[in-house]
């Protein structure tokens, strides 16, 4: 009823694109329920040149004697089919507001929470993100009057129809009039697809949009290119090539030498390879492009909502964390007295690491054949041909994870080493990405991959968790990986900001050889764990602790760990934040016309959240029913 409800002037200065627009999000059916598809779009009606410039406002009616919980973001709304589109969302943690106060007329400032900046990048709501990856030398011109010529390279989306997928009909010359590559970039900003560009250096890391020719291509550099759409099926892109004449002066524009295209039908699956030609304006062959890509769609069949968002949370408290590798340990050594005592990745290695104290727990997820999450590391499983005491290799049959059902797995032992992930990336995270989401609870969460594009995608499609990017960095125990971003700490680091991710998961023994890499992670912003055979040593754990790192990864959490109280960091904070809610209670119980009065909320960390919301409604019942029984 009207009786309810009062009138709240949402306002909010931010700087926005020219294809963005400002909306508010929150606790209420009025502001969405936290649905970034009911969210309220607010309006900018401040003239340019003014001193309220970049001010967004809406008058909602929202509910009366309550508290109302809210977050600002900003996105592009598209209306394709009744649907909005809301991308590139940037929200602060939960800001609430007691509707009963009257409102300043000075408009928030976006991003402003708890004194500090908390802006954040959002994810896929209906839009799908193409990356493509250049680094290895791909560039390769055949003709010799541009050896040793420094290239430049663009990328530019071409929208082939509105809803057709179809391109045969369409020319190469057809698309060449589309193109837009002497195309101011303040002109190139109003259109939808966006594209961008970062290179994995400490310079040029964050995307941005790209110059107007380009940006010039080095042998060691390693260039993503991220264009975000509607439609992927109905985008080609077109790659532009330039060169500067040697007798170029200042201000001299280069000259084009050629052009690839990049079909959608080209991109089979998630992830793949592809190599192009490069032809010139005359369409004649001089050289090709070798380039991996990265489709990632949002979550199949699940909506996300704004309600929390933990995917760069980390509290100054959370360091020197132990965490449980496997559980309580490996179980597939060749030295059986290295093994863990209980097998490793098993709800009773996960619970015996629990109860020895450790803060997290690590576990691996793969697939079965009928696509059900099962806690497993290796991509293979092992299993006897012949009942015998003793087995030889030839006497074990490796099977893949991935065409075994989970009944079948759960007959089986061992597994040996990793390959080419056998599913397609978008159905492997979907699956596991929709069970967490589900049942998780308020369970403090953190994903991690030594696949960087998996935790491009893992941060993509999703805001709640947070995502660790695991690199082997530097090591002369396993070999290396193909992709230079895993390759080193400060390549890791560059690509960890890049995604927007709360940090890396290193190889100790990199760390142990240089350890000023610590400070270079701590210095990013970024959150260290690390990880490896060298932290099975309990001198070890305590130095990589003293040098400041978050979590520690370790085997037999049991034996190794100096905690002298076996509890997790976690189960001690809720503690102490449910002393603090009874103490709480104790005080609005005297006197007895607290039954009426609403219940105090405590202030506490975005992380805790869900926590705190527990929490609150159990001191509610807890209160209610103390009162009616005096």
């Amino acid at each position: 009823m009207r009786e309810d409800k009062r009138d709240w002037k949402f306002c909010v200065r931010v700087d926005t694109h020219l294809q963005e627009s400002v909306f508010v999000v929150g606790s209420c059916p009025d502001l969405g329920n936290w649905s970034n598809v009911s969210a309220v779009q607010l309006t900018n009606e401040i003239a340019p040149n003014s001193e309220w410039e970049g001010v967004w406002s809406v008058v909602i009616s929202i509910p009366r004697d309550c508290e109302v919980k809210f977050r600002y973001f900003v996105g592009i709304a598209f209306e394709p089919d009744g649907e909005k589109l809301s991308s590139r969302q940037e929200n602060i943690p939960g800001v609430s507001v007691d509707s009963n106060i009257h409102q300043d007329v000075e408009p928030d400032i976006f991003g402003l929470y708890d004194s500090g900046k908390m802006i954040d990048r959002g994810w896929l709501t209906t839009e799908t993100v193409v990356q493509f990856k250049l680094f290895e030398n791909p560039i390769q011109l055949w003709k010799r009057k541009y050896e040793g010529r420094k290239v430049h390279i663009k990328l530019t989306p071409l929208v082939l129809s509105k809803r057709k997928t179809l391109v045969q009909d369409m020319s190469v010359a057809d698309i060449f009039d589309e193109s837009m590559d002497t195309q101011d970039v303040a002109e190139e900003q109003d259109r939808w697809p966006i594209a961008e560009i970062a290179v994995m250096n400490e310079n040029e890391w964050e995307f941005h949009l790209q110059e107007q020719f380009g940006r010039a291509y080095n042998p060691d550099d390693c260039i993503i290119f991220s264009v975000t759409m509607h439609f992927s099926e109905s985008v080609a892109y077109m790659v532009d090539y330039y060169v500067y004449s040697s007798r170029a002066v200042e201000n001299d524009p280069p000259c084009h030498i050629g052009s690839s295209y990049i079909l959608p039908s080209m991109m089979t699956s998630s992830e793949g390879q592809a190599i192009v030609p490069i032809t010139s304006s005359s369409h004649r062959p001089i050289g090709q492009l070798r380039f991996d890509y990265l489709v990632v769609h949002p979550i199949s069949g699940y909506e996300c909502d704004m309600s929390v968002s933990y995917s760069r949370i980390w509290k100054k408290t959370w360091h020197g964390l132990d965490v449980g590798h496997r559980g309580l340990g490996t179980s597939f050594k060749l030295e059986v007295s290295e093994c863990a005592d209980v097998r490793e990745n098993t709800i009773a290695s996960l619970k015996d690491a629990g109860s020895a104290g450790a803060d997290l727990v690590e576990f691996d997820v793969q697939l079965s054949k009928d696509l059900v999450p099962v806690l497993y590391h290796d991509f293979h499983v092992c299993i006897a041909m012949k009942r015998k005491k003793q087995l030889a290799e030839h006497d074990m049959l490796e099977l893949p994870v991935k065409d075994l059902t989970l009944e079948q797995l759960q007959h089986l032992k061992d597994g040996t080493y990793e390959l080419n992930h056998p599913f397609d990336l978008n159905i492997y995270l979907d699956t596991v990405l929709k069970v967490v989401l589900d049942s998780a609870g308020s369970r403090k969460i953190v994903f991690s991959c030594f696949h960087p594009d998996i935790c491009t995608m893992l941060r993509l499609k999703q805001n709640k968790y947070p995502v660790f990017f695991l690199t082997q960095g530097v090591t002369k125990k396993y070999p290396p990986y193909r992709d230079p971003r895993t390759q080193s700490i400060p390549m890791a680091v560059n690509y960890a900001n890049s995604a927007g991710i709360l940090g890396i998961n290193a190889h100790t023994e990199d760390i142990l050889r240089d350890s000023t890499q610590v400070k270079l992670v701590m210095d990013a912003g970024l959150v260290l764990f690390c990880w490896g055979d060298d932290n099975n040593s309990p001198s070890t754990i305590k130095y990589l602790k003293h040098l400041g790192i978050h979590g520690v990864i370790y085997d037999k959490i049991d034996k190794y760990s100096s905690k002298e109280v076996k509890e997790s960091i976690f189960l001690a904070e809720a503690r102490e934040m449910q002393n603090h809610l009874l103490k709480a209670a104790e005080e609005v119980q005297d006197p007895p016309q607290t039954l009426v009065s609403p219940i105090p909320v405590l202030p506490t960390e975005a992380f805790e959240f869900n926590d705190v919301e527990n929490a609150q409604k159990n001191l509610s019942s807890t209160t209610l029913a103390s009162l009616l029984s005096s």
